[in-house]
């Protein structure tokens, strides 16, 4: 996904640059914390993920419902896309809850 993004800020037109910027950039910034702390706060890796995952949300709204030239290749594409980071979204609230947190026992 990150590719085609970079393909359409270097050939699309500005508003497809204008809506794979933050994506591009909140992949970019996931990838980059999710190594950094993921043994260090898990908890606050998770936060973070689920805030990332909403901007990317976020852009692809964007692109599915006010962009106005869009393809039908790249309505299905954000579909899936959105329906994948919808529940990666749900399950890092889950995550994040304490009433679903799992029981250690040793």
């Amino acid at each position: 996904m990150l590719l085609n993004l970079m393909w359409g800020m270097r050939s699309g037109s500005r508003d497809q640059r204008s809506q794979a910027t933050p994506v591009a950039v909140s992949h970019s910034i996931h990838c980059v914390h999710g190594d950094c702390l993921v043994g260090d706060a898990p908890k606050l890796t998770t936060a973070v993920a689920v805030l990332l995952t909403m901007v990317t949300i976020g852009a692809l709204f964007y692109a599915f419902f006010i962009q106005d030239p869009v393809f039908k290749l790249e309505t299905i594409l954000n579909s899936i896309t959105i329906l994948l980071a919808s529940t990666e979204l749900i399950f890092g609230i889950l995550d994040l809850m304490p009433c679903c947190q799992k029981k250690h026992y040793y």
